[in-house]
């Protein structure tokens, strides 16, 4: 999985921006370069509140961990930055301020770097962020310009929402946190990073058995190196030579006979990480891993499952895909630290508390923390997404998570569409919980191209679970069997009559005599085609996804999920007070896996309205 990823908003008026979360570097920065167009950005030039930092400002020339050496004067007298990382990345802007807007909080006069130039050795995944949100202890990291005492995060392994917390986390759900010290050291040297995280690390385990280092192997010497970071921006977890050979050595041993070993000495991943294997393509889960723990003063970590392993992209040996063990040699990098990663991070609750000097760890699952917060995006289906790709609305794939109490702005054109679509919440099988429709209406007098009804009604089907969604798909996948069957189909959010619910609420629709009705027919439900019909009435298909067909009439139509399709309902020219079932079920003969139950709703015929006129018409009744 790549770094954390925040979405905020900079700027007046609030530009959206996404933010790699990284407690290894101090400065925040955005991209600025705006003659970039394939690369996120953010546009100086459209903010009012933008100001760049003078030369002369302390901001400027004050010694900080990215600027050991003070930044410089551009030829505008602007202060000017070069930041460089260990990857051989680097960028070049300069200083400046603005707004931020983070939940709720509005921050002005942050200071950030605005930077127009660089190079990333990860392309992709700069491809996808606007920038890096800094978050040591140093003066011009986020967190310090903000001056949070406390804050949070947990990282999902998955493609779902994690959490960033700036504040207190006071949550009756969440486990209690188990926290170790924070290592500070008064005195400069050369290899001792001071505004890190610093932990003491004491001990490593592989399952049970406690590898047989010495105490000071962990501690920091005389000139600094040696030290514990915990840093969300490097990737994995990197261990000096020797205490990353005895762990290889060990691992190696307790998966022999489980694993294949890679054998190409010339091959090591990220220039650090020489344990690899070969798994057969054929394969779809890792068998039973060891487990590793990372044991601190007061709080341990625990590395299991596929966060040991990590599948090399393109590394294909024959019939094989490559794994790389995710602990790699400090050495190899030129590196003087242990560096705990984000991977390893990855369903944790990782509370930094600098009033109290700490770190509380906790073992949580992610993906749930981050639906307790309500995260949320948006998708919408069928709309043509004209260079505006970015608000298609995937998880993970064109934007963050929106937190709740959060607002985001979907900004798209829509050409050459009219007719039905509909939108959708976009994690995992939130899908089920929250949609609606989207109606594209025709330009001003431009007709249908067929008789105008007299009425249109959305309909939309869905599904109900008696449990949480998430949970269901989460056992689902732990167990490897399939989730299970939802506990009722609803029709405009009721499940009608059919169901042994406490209430029977069941949607109605009320129609006239002899009128033409537009159904605006959507499956929302997730993973069911359906098919629908209203008992002793035909229905005119005249559109499917907004795209008008040649119409024809059918008794009962299939709708696929996230499928769209408009009808006309001609009603019968006289049928006072009557009702009729209009229903929606799939037809599936297996057991077990489809719900196969039937919603209803209700059509029903209303009474003429007798209207009695009493002046000069003569006493006559109209009906309507």
């Amino acid at each position: 999985m790549s770094p954390s990823h925040v979405s905020l908003s900079v700027g007046s008026p609030p530009q959206n921006v996404t933010m790699v979360l990284d407690t290894g570097s101090e400065l925040s920065w955005l991209h600025c370069n705006t003659t970039q167009i394939s690369q996120p950005r953010f546009d100086p030039n459209r903010s009012s509140s933008y100001s760049p930092i003078n030369c002369s400002s302390p901001t400027c020339t004050t010694r900080t961990r990215d600027f050991s050496i003070p930044a410089s004067c551009d030829s505008n007298n602007l202060c000017h930055a070069i930041l460089s990382y260990a990857d051989a990345s680097s960028l070049e802007g300069n200083l400046a301020s603005d707004t931020f807007y983070v939940g709720g909080s509005t921050m002005p006069g942050t200071v950030f770097g605005c930077m127009d130039s660089g190079y990333n050795s990860n392309s992709d995944e700069d491809s996808k962020t606007t920038g890096l949100m800094g978050m040591n202890r140093g003066s011009l990291s986020f967190v310090s310009q903000m001056d949070f005492p406390k804050f949070s995060y947990c990282i999902s392994s998955t493609d779902f929402s994690g959490v960033l917390l700036l504040g207190d986390a006071n949550f009756t759900w969440l486990v209690p946190l188990n926290y170790t010290p924070l290592i500070q050291i008064s005195t400069p040297l050369p290899y001792f990073d001071r505004v890190a995280y610093t932990v003491q690390l004491e001990g490593i385990k592989v399952s049970e058995k406690v590898l047989p280092f010495p105490k000071s192997i962990f501690e920091p010497d005389h000139t600094g190196a040696g030290q514990t970071m915990v840093d969300s921006g490097t990737q994995f977890t990197f261990l000096l030579g020797p205490v990353y050979s005895a762990l290889k050595t060990e691992f190696l041993n307790q998966t022999s006979g489980i694993l294949r070993v890679l054998e190409d000495q010339n091959f090591v991943f990220q220039g650090a990480m020489d344990l690899c294997y070969r798994v057969p393509l054929s394969q779809t889960s890792l068998t039973q891993l060891p487990t590793v723990s990372l044991m601190f003063s007061g709080a341990e970590m625990t590395v299991s499952g596929d966060r040991l392993l990590y599948r090399v992209a393109g590394e294909v040996r024959e019939n094989d895909s490559v794994y790389c063990f995710t602990f790699g040699n400090s050495d190899l990098l030129g590196i003087e630290a242990y560096i705990i990663g984000h991977h390893h991070q990855q369903n944790m609750w990782m509370e930094f508390d600098l009033e109290k000097s700490r770190i509380g760890l906790a073992h949580v699952r992610c993906d749930l923390a981050g639906q307790r917060f309500g995260f949320v995006r948006q998708s919408r289906h069928g709309i043509r997404q004209l260079q505006t790709g970015w608000a298609d609305g995937p998880a993970y794939i064109t934007q963050c998570p929106i937190k709740t109490g959060q607002s985001y702005v979907y900004n798209f054109t829509i050409v050459g569409q009219r007719g039905t679509l509909f939108w959708h919440a976009h994690i995992s099988w939130l899908r089920s919980t929250v949609y609606g429709p989207l109606i594209i209406l025709p330009k001003h007098n431009i007709p249908y191209p067929f008789a105008k009804p007299y009425k249109e009604v959305p309909i939309i089907f869905g599904e109900w679970f008696n449990a949480d969604p998430e949970a269901i798909i989460s056992q689902a996948l732990q167990t490897g069997g399939g989730p299970n069957v939802s506990d009722a189909y609803t029709i405009n959010g009721l499940p009608g009559p059919l169901y042994n619910c406490s209430a029977k609420d069941t949607f109605k629709l009320k129609v006239k005599p002899g009128r033409t009705y537009l159904l605006r027919l959507i499956n929302a439900a997730l993973n069911d085609e359906l098919f629908f019909s209203i008992a002793n009435h035909t229905l005119t298909v005249v559109e499917a996804d907004a795209i008008y067909v040649k119409p024809f009439e059918t008794e009962t139509l299939l709708i696929t999920p996230g499928q769209t399709t408009n009808v006309l309902l001609k009603t019968k020219p006289h049928f006072p007070n009557a009702t009729f079932f209009m229903t929606a079920r799939p037809y599936v003969t297996g057991l077990g896996t489809f719900d196969n139950s039937t919603v209803a709703g209700i059509l029903e015929y209303q009474l003429p309205f007798q209207f009695y006129q009493h002046d000069y018409l003569d006493h006559k009744a109209f009906t309507f």
